[in-house]
């Protein structure tokens, strides 16, 4: 599918994209995908997946017991639990299946503070299963809590004090006797459970109507308690609950939001000032879903709703938000022929900054995402190809912008740069390294003792090499984390104590590079001004990295500025 989703025009990026862009799909056997995704702290991105692996029984064999027969037709024990570790250019490092004694079905992936994992999922007897694993990936422990009906997890809450809340649904059948806050009132319940970081049960609630709860979403707020997000669903109407509960699992208050055109609620995201935002997914006039964000205070207070009139059913299924207070969504969108993934960014009022979907001529998805250290976006799904009826784990990073990220090109970039600064280094005015270090080597372009002001020579220099060097960084500003510019210095400093020429030169190279920082900044347009507020680092070495002439400092060389692009 390649639509215009809204007013504006979009163009769709196809998962088959260039081996340059950051698009991961892990071709398995069997329906497949990936359902969350994180950081680690070295910034390699690990996801969790479900992957399924049959093989045909022996055909003389007879079952009474279907779940005996499916575990005979299952090498793996049918579905289970798939960790995929990322590199920073996009490279499988490590993949691992967690093979359980069942079927177990994965949900929800948490990193810890000393850079392990929470597991979140179900097991095939419906119970809720938790695991705790090293930074390696390997099970630390491994808890499943048994329920008399049959239990679902939806999510994992991170909680203040390390533990966990584990957000999902069970079947509820109530005796006459029993708290229907412990319970449920009967058909599915929305239900909860409190687990410590050590994997110990610590409560467990369930809250329901007469009809069917599900239970989507929670948030602890900055006082401890919780706010739970939950779908219902009677006859002739669906609804949303919102549900404040203590730290003890308590409720202090519910809201319920039912409408006829309300079909369900698909992420609670707490904001940076406590606010909280709903993504939901409502049903217009013509029975095509649309996009519903809500906003609401802990207070129940209604701050912003804001429906998103569009072209074809679309659906966001997570949301996250920026330190700028910006916002991220990733879903879906799709029309009679095709799905694809859709992306979106909104500003803290909730209007639309950009757009995009991503995908083949299949079915094609986002569920959850991450946003990244740099601002990029980690995003995972599933991915099909045109040709086949099976979906197969899908992993890309994107840009703030909702462009697809590219994978780190070093080679590339420096060939390009190399052929961009072609006179300048065949003049030998600066050399070029493979970590795109620029050095600058004409003898006027190196500072005087003491100086840092620039010369006409600096100047005229720097207005050729900026003609070049800055749309090359605007061009590949979707990659290029950082350019440093970098003032050096040679070791003398008069008649002072070593500290004292340290810190005079330690001062100098920073003026120095402040000045060469200053020239090509002020000469440029406001966009692109704009772009290089986000990649421009001025510093200073003091005489740290002077040059070295064959063990003899070369002090003329060493009073110097140099630039190194530095890629995300």
């Amino acid at each position: 599918m390649k639509h215009s989703l809204y007013l504006s025009i979009l163009f769709a990026a196809f998962a088959h994209a260039a081996p340059s862009d950051f698009s991961l799909v892990l071709e398995k056997n069997y329906e497949n995908a990936l359902v969350d995704v994180t950081q680690n702290y070295d910034r390699s991105i690990t996801a969790l997946g479900v992957t399924r692996n049959f093989q045909t029984p022996p055909s003389q064999q007879s079952y009474s017991d279907p779940y005996e027969y499916l575990k005979s037709v299952s090498g793996d024990y049918g579905a289970q639990l798939h960790l995929v570790r990322v590199g920073l250019n996009g490279d499988l490092q490590k993949e691992q299946t967690i093979k359980l004694s069942g079927f177990a079905t994965p949900a929800s992936l948490l990193k810890t503070p000393n850079g392990g994992y929470f597991v979140g999922g179900s097991t095939h007897k419906g119970s809720f299963l938790l695991l705790k694993l090293s930074p390696q990936g390997d099970t630390e422990w491994h808890r499943e809590f048994d329920a008399t009906n049959k239990d679902t997890v939806n999510t994992l809450v991170a909680l203040q004090d390390g533990g966990v809340l584990i957000v999902g649904t069970t079947f509820a059948s109530r005796a006459p006797y029993e708290n229907i806050f412990d319970s449920g009132i009967g058909g599915n319940d929305i239900s909860l459970l409190r687990i410590s970081k050590n994997g110990t049960a610590l409560w467990s609630k369930r809250f329901g109507t007469q009809g069917n709860d599900f239970g989507i979403d929670a948030q602890e707020l900055q006082d401890g308690s919780l706010m739970l997000l939950g779908n219902s669903k009677e006859k002739n109407s669906n609804g949303i609950s919102l549900i404040k509960i203590s730290q003890n699992g308590d409720m202090l208050w519910i809201h319920t939001l039912e409408a006829k055109s309300l079909l369900h609620a698909n992420k609670l995201t707490k904001l940076s000032n406590d606010d909280l935002l709903l993504s939901l997914t409502q049903i217009d006039d013509v029975g095509k879903k649309q996009i519903r964000l809500l906003k609401i205070d802990p207070q129940q207070n209604i701050l912003k709703d804001k429906a998103f009139a569009t072209v074809y059913p679309s659906e966001l299924f997570d949301l996250k938000e920026f330190v700028n207070g910006d916002l991220f969504a990733v879903g879906e969108v799709r029309d009679a022929q095709n799905t694809d993934a859709l992306v979106m960014r909104l500003d803290s009022e909730l209007n639309l900054i950009c757009q995009e979907h991503f995908g083949d001529q299949s079915f094609d998805t986002f569920k959850k995402m991450h946003i990244l250290h740099n601002s990029q976006i980690a995003a995972v799904g599933k991915h099909t190809a045109p040709v086949s009826q099976e979906a197969n784990m899908w992993l890309v990073k994107l840009n703030d912008d909702c462009t697809l990220a590219q994978r780190k090109e070093d080679g590339a970039l420096h060939k390009e740069l190399s052929t961009l600064l072609e006179r300048e280094i065949d003049a030998k005015e600066l050399s070029l390294a493979k970590n795109l270090l620029l050095e600058l080597n004409e003898n006027a372009l190196y500072f005087e003792v003491g100086k840092y002001a620039l010369t006409a020579e600096h100047k005229e220099f720097l207005d050729r090499f900026a003609t070049k060097l800055i749309p090359f960084l605007v061009k590949y500003r979707h990659i290029i984390d950082t350019v440093e510019i970098n003032g050096h210095t040679s070791s003398e400093w008069g008649d002072v104590d070593f500290t004292q020429g340290y810190l005079n030169n330690a001062k100098l190279s920073m003026n120095r590079s402040y000045s060469v920082l200053h020239y090509l900044f002020s000469k440029q347009d406001t966009q692109t001004k704009r772009y290089l507020t986000q990649m421009f680092k001025g510093g200073g070495w003091s005489y740290a990295r002077k040059k070295m002439v064959e063990e003899t400092e070369d002090k003329e060389k060493s009073r110097r500025v140099t630039f190194k692009i530095v890629l995300k």
